[in-house]
């Protein structure tokens, strides 16, 4: 159905085989994809299928180009598809006779901007038309013989409208319109009774569809990035068979009453949304609606997109009457912007929330990220701090058991009252530390602070992979002893020129015989300017000569 070596996403090709019923005619979404995924896994393995290295983790798979050759000349007879998949074709011809017999039709990926015509397909289940022009539309009458269509995916077309004889299709389960940039309105859908699935996300619709309340059937129901201006009263009290309603970005506010309404659909296990007010978000979360919630995504006036599963994106005052905003145990992500009430992080979190992603930014009066009998961040493996005027430290006070003892990434930019960043005893906790990032912080003198109370020593971060620091215009120092870094790949260092030394322990392994000679750690590129690399200095002169054909100048 798909164009030759095209990679497939997996969670979507596992939805069309359930909106199909090839899974079977019932039962709730998670459970039909578990029973998905363990049917592309036998696929896997008898390599009718082939798994894809795709990028940003998304699982693909792709088709051999012989098991699709045979796959299509098993669809010319019994049973008939019509594939013209990513093959170029400019105007469709599905008005011909001779395809009342197709089950399925897939010419996504094409250039026809126009569907013509009254196709007789009595026997048509799946509609593939996705990333196809379609600006001049669709025929008047083009779905009036489908009666047994169940799938139509429209998605990233530029159809201005769905044509009323839509509303033939009684059978279908899923109609999904994602990204159809020029959609701003659809016709009744109340005679699609048998609907699972709509999605009409990243559409110009302003208003739902009439008829939403006879699509008792409803599993998903997909709004997100819409310009949507209100969401029916009493909607959600109709759809009571709704599992997962995705309303991230709308441009409509949610307030009270439909949390009032959100917290009795107890079928619910994937929400979307963003509450209008933080005392709003507050009511929803302290109902503990959330419990019964697989994935959330949700937040007060967010802004951005980069947050994943069971994310909260929090914009504003954290503090109601003295006590913070309740966030769901669960949560994994966490953005809070301009929260000018928040001092520290662990003061936000109970203790049995297991962070693992912040990204704290324009909150002035954060000073620190915790300190003892509070949460002590143990499971956070990702910190992103920026523009913070007042942040002065990552702890406060003598460092708690366990703290950040998960942490991989660290970033800090803009923090302008910030004179070091870490020190030996914050160190012995952050062995799992693989990238450290400062950059932009006018009065850092020194990374790694000395501490009088004890013997100072080499420091061992033996994990640490990435190192950057940037227009750091008063650092001197990065430490005042050795450095250990085994794990050291990438060394990036711009715009900070009174630092004259690097730390790192660094030897040489001259090689012998057929053995070339190596270095550890095993560093690979170093980024920084030449005029810096001339003056800088390593315990070892002959070190500095070894990287010389590393050093990569910025652009």
């Amino acid at each position: 159905m798909y164009p030759e070596d095209h990679q497939i996403e997996a969670r979507e090709l596992i939805e069309y085989w359930i909106w199909e019923g090839l899974l079977g005619d019932g039962g709730r979404i998670q459970a039909n994809i578990w029973k998905g995924e363990m049917i592309l896994a036998d696929l896997k393995d008898s390599c009718l299928l082939d798994n894809v290295d795709a990028d940003g983790g998304v699982e693909c798979v792709k088709m051999h180009d012989l098991i699709r050759d045979m796959a299509i000349g098993i669809t010319n007879t019994s049973p008939r598809f019509v594939i013209s998949a990513g093959v170029g074709v400019e105007k469709a011809s599905l008005g011909e006779e001779g395809i009342e017999d197709v089950e399925r039709i897939s010419i996504m990926y094409n250039e026809m901007k126009y569907l013509p015509g009254k196709p007789l397909c009595s026997k048509l289940s799946c509609l593939l038309l996705q990333y196809s022009c379609i600006a001049n539309g669709i025929s008047h009458h083009f779905f009036c013989h489908m009666p047994k269509l169940r799938v139509l995916d429209l998605s990233f077309t530029g159809i201005l409208c769905i044509p009323d004889s839509i509303t033939e299709l009684s059978n279908l389960r899923a109609l999904l319109l994602r990204s159809c940039w020029n959609l701003s309105s659809l016709p009744s859908l109340a005679t699609l009774e048998s609907l699972w699935v709509l999605d009409l996300s990243y559409t110009r619709i302003t208003e739902l569809p009439p008829g939403m309340k006879e699509l008792r059937q409803l599993k998903r129901l997909n709004l997100s990035y819409t310009k949507l201006d209100s969401f029916p009263e009493g909607l959600l009290t109709t759809l009571n068979l709704l599992e997962e309603l995705l309303l991230y970005r709308c441009k409509c506010e949610f307030g009270s009453k439909f949390v009032d309404e959100l917290i009795t659909a107890r079928n619910i296990v994937v929400l979307e949304v963003e509450f209008s007010t933080s005392r709003v978000f507050d009511v929803y979360t302290r109902s503990g609606h959330w419990n019964l919630l697989r994935s959330f995504r949700s937040g007060i006036c967010s802004y951005g997109d980069d947050l994943g599963k069971n994310s909260i994106d929090y914009n504003g005052n954290f503090f109601l009457s003295g006590n913070p905003v309740l966030l769901p145990d669960h949560t994994y992500e966490l953005r809070l912007l301009h929260c000018y009430d928040v001092d520290r992080l662990s003061r936000c979190l109970s203790d049995s929330i297991k962070l693992k992603k912040c990204v704290i930014t324009h909150c002035d009066q954060m000073e620190s990220i915790l300190m003892p009998r509070e949460n002590n961040l143990s499971c956070v493996n990702t910190l992103e701090l920026g523009f913070l005027q007042n942040f002065k430290s990552l702890c406060t006070g003598a460092i708690p058991s366990g703290a950040l003892g998960a942490l991989k990434i660290l970033q800090i930019s803009y923090c302008n009252s910030l004179e070091s960043v870490l020190n030996p005893r914050l160190i012995e906790h952050l062995g799992n530390l693989e990238e450290l990032s400062v950059e932009h912080c006018t009065k850092l003198e020194v990374v790694i602070e000395e501490e009088h109370s004890i013997h100072n020593a080499e420091v061992s971060l033996s994990r640490l992979k990435s190192f950057k620091l940037c227009d750091l215009r008063e650092l001197k120092s990065i430490y005042s002893e050795e450095v250990i870094c085994l794990s050291l790949c990438t060394i990036n260092i711009e715009g900070c020129n009174k630092l004259r030394r690097l730390p790192f322990r660094i030897s040489i392994d001259e090689g012998y015989q057929q053995r070339q000679p190596s270095i550890t750690p095993p560093i690979r590129k170093i980024k920084a300017e030449q005029v810096w690399w001339d003056s800088v200095e390593f315990a070892n002169p002959s070190v500095k000569t070894f990287l010389q054909h590393r050093l990569e100048l910025p652009s």
